[in-house]
């Protein structure tokens, strides 16, 4: 993360319950385990599913899904902006043919119930001391 990313950050951010999912739509392509979470958006380790997929320009503008399992939450359908991604780093003998990209959200304006519900989310997460990229 650059810093000038992590000084305009204006929510904590929280390590999610264990098992607690991300999906970008309209596809559903792109999705993985949520890395961090805030109030004001989160990071997710998105599977690279084809290799020529890391290249392939996209809108920034999406809808995101969140899944969390631990407390039986869908937070379907939250307007987001992508605002960073970059190649994650993987253990090449445990997952060699297996590449992930770390993808950063901003959450646009959340509805009252949605604000809820993330609210729930963060209830079970523990504060992190320091910013993952």
């Amino acid at each position: 993360m650059h810093m000038a990313e992590i000084k305009t950050r204006r929510h904590a951010r929280y390590s999610p319950p264990e098992g607690t999912v991300a999906a970008l739509k309209p596809y559903g392509e792109e999705f993985g385990l949520i890395k961090d979470i805030g109030e004001g958006g989160l990071a997710f380790d998105r599977l690279i599913l084809n290799t020529q997929e890391e290249s392939v320009p996209r809108e920034p503008k999406k809808e995101i899904h969140i899944f969390c399992p631990m407390n039986k939450i869908h937070l379907p359908g939250i307007h987001c902006k992508i605002v960073w991604e970059n190649g994650v780093p993987v253990d090449p003998i445990s997952l060699s043919s297996v590449s992930f990209m770390r993808v950063g959200v901003h959450f646009e304006e959340l509805a009252h119930h949605e604000k809820d519900l993330l609210g729930i989310i963060l209830e079970e997460c523990e504060e992190l001391r320091e910013q993952a990229p």
